[in-house]
């Protein structure tokens, strides 16, 4: 149905919700299920106050239906200022190692090999095993790439070539879905260097600095992996320069429809939030929902320059929802001297910390599983 009138343009004139930002349209298409979820989601994060009848007035006014193929849509964002991650590296963190028998690899994607020497030298930071898995796109470039890690000491190299489709996202889930059930956490790297929405080098060093920046920021990744049995992902908080281009864009239609495979169902009411950079560590059991659609290289479209709408623009956009899917949970870390709003970066001084972290600032983007 629709909804029109004075009353309630009267109640979008007025809205200036501290918590997210979006777009106003003044038509609900929805079911009551998904208002409800929305509904549910929303005072459960904010809590029974009086700012959250304006985020649920939002959410009401938000058109849910009616999309059309390819139509941009903007989506619900979190202000920075409640966007909440952990500081890393943790303060407790320097004496302690990962435990001997915990198997970790990394996906790493290196289409320009020239990269090779500075992802080597982050993958160092790495503290224990570490086994690498890498995809190019040509033999000339796998043995450059394979020059380069010649010397790596701490576990196997597997360097594939594979048709240039998907990017980084096509070959992590596509040739690499068997490595998934043979490691306890996996970290998702590619050497990143397009510029079309920002500066892509200085993107790409803060990602890589938040995730493997130094041992003890690894070691406190690790840690919390290990506290918490059903954390599924930790991802780096958004860089500031992209935190206003975090939309669905013209990918809502296709994420819609895989997200029904994953049984979720999602509408533009729903926040939207992602690994911005599509860099993260993870459980391979939270991203199950995705490996499990049994996607196959052919189904990623080649590669032609595309900025938005292909298959892997959709999935950046799922990992968090299959997660939560999947009932794990996710987190976001930053060093705090790379926030665009320090308010919202919270110390891990402690072991308690974490458990204080979880029950205090834990978000989730649907009603599915657990707190």
């Amino acid at each position: 149905m629709t909804l029109t009138g004075t009353p309630w343009n009267h109640i979008v004139d007025g809205i200036s919700g501290p918590v997210y930002a979006m777009s106003s349209p003044l038509r609900l298409n929805s079911s009551l299920r998904d208002v409800a979820v929305q509904i549910r989601q929303l005072v459960r994060d904010l809590g029974l106050q009086p700012a959250t009848a304006r985020q649920i007035a939002k959410v009401m006014l938000r058109t849910t239906s009616g999309v059309a193929e390819g139509q941009v849509i903007e989506g619900v964002r979190r202000k920075a200022q409640v966007d909440f991650s952990m500081s890393v590296p943790f303060g407790f963190i320097s004496g302690l190692e990962p435990p001997v028998d915990l198997r970790i690899a990394a996906i790493l994607h290196l289409f320009h090999p020239d990269l090779s020497a500075e992802f080597l030298e982050a993958l160092t930071q790495v503290p224990g095993c570490l086994d690498v898995f890498i995809s190019t796109d040509s033999d000339e470039k796998s043995t450059e790439i394979l020059k380069v890690f010649r010397n790596w000491e701490k576990g196997d190299v597997d360097v594939r070539v594979l048709p240039n489709r998907g990017r980084d996202i096509g070959p992590r889930l596509t040739a690499f879905r068997d490595v998934h059930a043979k490691y306890d956490l996996l970290l998702y790297l590619q050497s990143k260097r397009d510029s079309h929405l920002v500066d892509g080098p200085p993107w790409r060093r803060y990602l890589l600095h938040s995730l493997v920046g130094s041992p003890a920021i690894v070691r406190s990744i690790l840690e919390a992996f290990h506290r918490d049995q059903r954390l599924g992902i930790i991802m780096p908080q958004h860089w500031g320069p992209i935190r206003h281009r975090l939309d669905w864009g013209s990918n809502f239609i296709g994420a819609r429809n895989l997200s029904r495979r994953m049984g979720i169902r999602l509408t533009p009411a729903h926040v939207i939030d992602f690994p911005s950079g599509s860099m993260f560590w993870a459980r391979p059991a939270a991203l199950r929902p995705i490996l499990d659609l049994g996607l196959r290289p052919e189904d990623f479209p080649e590669e032609s320059g595309q900025f938005d709408g292909t298959l892997a623009h959709v999935l950046e956009r799922l990992f968090l929802y299959a997660c939560e899917a999947a009932e794990y949970r996710w987190v976001k870390v930053c060093d705090s001297a790379g926030s665009d709003d320090k308010r919202a970066v919270i110390s891990i001084d402690t072991a308690g910390a974490l458990d204080v972290y979880r029950q205090r600032f834990d978000y989730r983007l649907t009603a599915l599983g657990p707190r």
